[in-house]
């Protein structure tokens, strides 16, 4: 009988023993759900997700309007050395007003092009969270941008009625 009891005071032991056991590793387990979940929800909760959809559209209206300007610098180019070509060819022909508007026309375009490849070279939406800051930098981005079209447009259009004016005069 002894031998029985025993035998069956360590089988309760050893169960005893499990429990005790599995009890910490239950309670780690759970610790690390219950941390995990919660950074989860901080996660959820900051505002960033409210942010995004703002900050794509945002992104997505600058990249439309460089996307729509940026097939004009070859148009500038193409005027620029229309340009070149006309003081070159023409420069004795030309009144001292008409040569003063050539310059200005080329001033205009070169600062136009220029202005393009600035705007290209510091556009960094990435160096931006997304977020309040994020959105500011596009506002200030699509401003930024709209200027450049506007002077690539005026300086365009400046260019293109100087010559037009010298072609008309030459006829």
């Amino acid at each position: 009988m002894q031998v029985t009891s025993t035998y069956s005071s360590m089988k309760t032991l050893r169960k005893a023993m499990n429990k005790s056991f599995l009890l910490p590793f239950f309670f780690l387990l759970l610790f690390a759900v219950f941390v995990g979940c919660e950074s989860k929800a901080v996660e959820k909760s900051n505002g960033k997700e409210f942010n995004r959809p703002e900050s794509e559209k945002l992104q997505k209206e600058v990249e439309r309007i460089h996307d729509e300007i940026m097939p004009e610098m070859s148009t500038i180019e193409r005027l620029r050395d229309s340009i070149e070509t006309t003081l070159a060819l023409k420069n004795d022909q030309l009144s001292e007003e008409v040569i003063q508007q050539l310059i200005r026309a080329k001033e205009g375009l070169v600062s136009a092009d220029k202005a393009m490849w600035d705007w290209m070279c510091n556009y960094k939406p990435a160096n931006y969270n997304v977020g309040s800051d994020l959105v500011a930098y596009l506002v200030e981005e699509r401003i930024s941008i709209k200027e450049v079209q506007n002077q690539m447009m005026n300086s365009m259009q400046y260019a293109q009625s100087t010559l037009d004016q010298i072609q008309s005069n030459d006829q």
